[in-house]
């Protein structure tokens, strides 16, 4: 008869030994995915953010589109939303509406932001999470957090491959959970749901009404400040 010291035992050598072989099951999923990426060009979509802030503080929520052009080696981008914050309840409730309007010119990525009666523009360095690209996803996720292969789940009508990523022991990231739903078919990000330590901050940007490959010109990525505004430099470089 197995004793239960034995069977505790090869419970603990079974999860040690799967550890390297769910790493490397996410490494093969990254390497398809972005297979499956470099086969097409451009993308459209429409974008839907939800979001609540901590301890109560407000919710978000916002509506707009993205469009995608890879330009050689280099991924542009431009998402236009408006977006909505809520503040308090009752006769205290309080709402701010701001358009913002997000490009990536392959070299920067600029973000002009236009509420309150107010515009702003500034110039920032490309976040690797907003090129669209699932292995410089991948990269950017893996320095903070572990990676793991959820069940996959259907997203706007597409079959996707699911990946949730852990904070690592030891980091401190804005949001310590974040799950990524990738189109099987294309590779391209469909939905992201992000979460802080409390379970309070959470935000959910949900992808629908996917074109691949459609035509879109060029000049759309490239920026150009608003008259009168002055361009917060915040590079790095």
């Amino acid at each position: 008869m197995t004793s239960r010291r034995t069977i505790t035992a090869l419970a603990l050598f079974a999860l040690i030994a799967a550890g390297p072989v769910m790493a490397e099951e996410v490494g093969d999923l990254e390497k398809s995915l972005k297979s499956k990426w470099m086969k097409y060009k451009s993308m459209t979509a429409d974008m839907k953010l939800e979001g609540t802030m901590p301890q109560g503080a407000g919710k978000m929520e916002g509506t707009g589109t993205i469009e995608y052009l890879r330009q050689g080696d280099k991924p542009l981008s431009r998402v236009e939303m408006k977006n909505t914050v809520s503040y308090g309840a009752g006769d205290q409730a309080m709402k701010m509406e701001q358009n913002m309007t997000m490009i990536v010119d392959g070299e920067y990525a600029y973000t002009i932001m236009d509420g309150m009666g107010q515009k702003m523009a500034m110039k920032m360095d490309i976040d690797p999470k907003m090129t669209s690209d699932p292995g410089l996803m991948f990269s950017e996720l893996r320095k903070e957090h572990d990676l793991a292969i959820k069940p996959d789940e259907e997203v706007s009508g597409r079959a996707t491959h699911v990946v949730e990523a852990t904070a690592k022991e030891g980091t401190s990231p804005q949001f310590t959970k974040i799950v990524v739903y990738f189109d099987k078919e294309t590779g391209f990000l469909l939905k992201n749901v992000s979460q802080d330590a409390t379970g309070e901050m959470t935000q959910t940007m949900t992808y629908s009404n996917i074109k691949i490959d459609p035509k879109i010109d060029p000049a759309r990525f490239v920026f150009k400040a608003p008259e009168g505004v002055t361009v917060l430099d915040q590079t790095t470089k």
